[in-house]
């Protein structure tokens, strides 16, 4: 009996050890892809199908004006577009066949200038 407690311990030891590493590898991998989205070229966002905004880089607050994400998301910076119907066409087609891609749009800066965009995306 004592033999396999023992042997109990030890697996969960080794499980124990094998989940610290995995989690490093998954910080590290996620450090790897926040910097790859950081420095991009092209704007990148996360968002919610409510329109939240949850992710933005620093190329996507620069094109459209904004300093921070949290005044991004203070003005609704998702639902400025000149023409609200596209936000709804895009959505139609997200929801229907789960990405879009190439879609154009034509959005409001902060200042109230136009940025035309095209705009892809995945619904996860």
């Amino acid at each position: 009996m004592r033999k396999d407690k023992d042997l109990s311990v030890e697996r969960l030891i080794k499980e124990n050890e094998e989940l610290r590493q995995a989690i490093v590898e998954l910080r590290k991998t996620e450090n790897q892809y926040r910097s790859l989205a950081d420095n991009a070229l092209v704007g990148i966002t996360r968002t919610n199908l409510k329109g939240k905004l949850l992710y933005a880089n620093p190329t996507y607050l620069n094109i459209f004006g904004y300093d921070t994400l949290e005044e991004a998301r203070a003005v609704g910076a998702l639902s400025r577009y000149r023409n609200p119907e596209d936000r709804k066409t895009l959505m139609e087609i997200l929801k229907q066949y789960g990405k879009v891609a190439n879609f154009e749009a034509e959005c409001i800066s902060k200042t109230g200038h136009s940025v035309y965009v095209l705009l892809s995306a995945v619904l996860e």
